[in-house]
C-alpha cells in the first residue's frame, strides 16, 4: 500500500552529478598548401546531450599555436584561423579544456600539414 505525503518540511539536498563522456575530432581544411595560405583548423566536440563550452586549443607538436572558444549555440563546433606556418611538416592536434560537467578530452591523431 503506497503511504501518501502529509506535508512537513522537505529537506534539499545535494546530487552529485558524474562528468560526461566527451570526444574531439579536428581536421586542417588543407593537407599540402603553400606557405602563403590561409588554414583553418575544424573542431568537433561532443558530449552526449550536453552542449560543450569552453577552450579548445591546437597544438604542433605540444606546443599551443591558435585558441578557440565554443559557446552555447555553436553545437560543439569551431573553425579556427591558424597562424601562418613556416615551410615544412606539420603534426596538428586539439585539446578541449572541458567545461562544467563535460571531461578534458584531446584529438588521438594527428592532422598533418605540407607547407611548401
Amino acid at each position: 500500500m503506497a503511504r501518501r505525503w502529509r506535508g512537513g518540511p522537505v529537506a534539499a539536498c545535494a546530487v552529485d552529478l558524474p562528468p560526461r563522456e566527451r570526444s574531439i575530432r579536428g581536421s586542417v581544411n588543407r593537407s599540402i598548401a603553400n606557405v602563403d595560405t590561409t588554414l583553418r583548423y575544424s573542431a568537433t566536440v561532443s558530449a552526449g546531450n550536453r552542449q560543450p563550452t569552453g577552450t579548445v586549443e591546437v597544438l604542433e607538436s605540444g606546443k599551443v599555436i591558435a585558441t578557440g572558444e565554443l559557446v552555447v549555440g555553436d553545437k560543439g563546433k569551431l573553425r579556427i584561423l591558424l597562424p601562418q606556418l613556416v615551410r615544412g611538416i606539420h603534426l596538428l592536434s586539439a585539446r578541449y579544456e572541458g567545461a562544467q560537467l563535460i571531461l578534458p578530452s584531446a584529438t588521438r591523431g594527428v592532422s598533418p600539414v605540407l607547407i611548401w
